[in-house]
């Protein structure tokens, strides 16, 4: 009796490791799939933002305009309980925003709260000071940034800032 339970234990372990080396080889593979295949589709195209704020429907569309300067088209929505007046806007691919690269948007553009939205187009993205040049078929990994107030602000000067950060392919 001593023999035949210990036999049984081992057809045992042997059944959990075959299908556990099964298991592990199929983890390799879609690991290596995906660091190899991942790459070569050029990578997921997002918009990442506060969660008061939404950038993703649709995606941004970040293209070349006559001159083969980068521009960007945003549509940002506004998820919280006031409205917000937009007083400035950034596209860059700096770690550090300046605000003095900004380019002020005139006139003043007012999403209402809820689920209002406002399209912002043709933003020339920057590298420093300088326009950003990127060709077709480049990937654009950058922020854009809006300068805003709320409706009801105190202080109608207090600019808030809001930075989304955008993955997109260069159409």
């Amino acid at each position: 009796m001593n023999e035949f339970g210990k036999m049984k234990g081992q057809a045992a372990i042997e059944y959990l490791m075959n299908y556990g080396w099964a298991i592990l080889i199929l983890v390799v593979v879609f690991v290596a799939l995906f660091f190899v295949v991942g790459p070569l589709l050029g990578g997921a195209e997002q918009c990442t933002t506060d969660v008061r704020f939404s950038c993703n429907d649709p995606l941004p569309y970040v293209s070349n305009d006559g001159a083969g300067d980068t521009e960007i088209d945003v549509r940002l929505y506004n998820r919280q309980v006031q409205a917000i007046d937009i007083k400035k806007v950034l596209c860059t691919v700096d770690s550090s925003i300046d605000v003095t690269n900004a380019a002020d948007v005139n006139p003043t553009i007012r999403i209402s709260s809820g689920s209002g939205f406002a399209d912002f187009t043709d933003i020339a993205c920057k590298q420093g000071a300088d326009a950003l040049k990127l060709t077709q078929g480049d990937q654009f990994k950058g922020t854009v940034v809006f300068w805003y107030t709320e409706e009801n602000a105190i202080d109608p000067n207090d600019l808030r800032t809001l930075s989304a950060s955008v993955v997109a392919k260069v159409n």
